[in-house]
């Protein structure tokens, strides 16, 4: 994987496991962090990039 675009909608559910668990995108994955834009509707989109090394 090269690339990777999350795209988080804002919802209001409580408790429950995470998805992703903290830190796992950019240490397990190998991943850096390329944009963040946030939309108007509160969704907010991660544009992630492989690390070189």
């Amino acid at each position: 994987m090269d690339e990777f675009y999350l795209v988080v909608h804002p919802v209001i559910a409580g408790q429950g496991r995470p998805w992703f668990p903290a830190g796992s995108l950019t240490d397990f994955l190998k991943l850096k962090l390329i944009h963040t834009r946030t939309f108007e509707n509160g969704c907010v989109a991660h544009h992630y990039a492989r690390k070189l090394s």
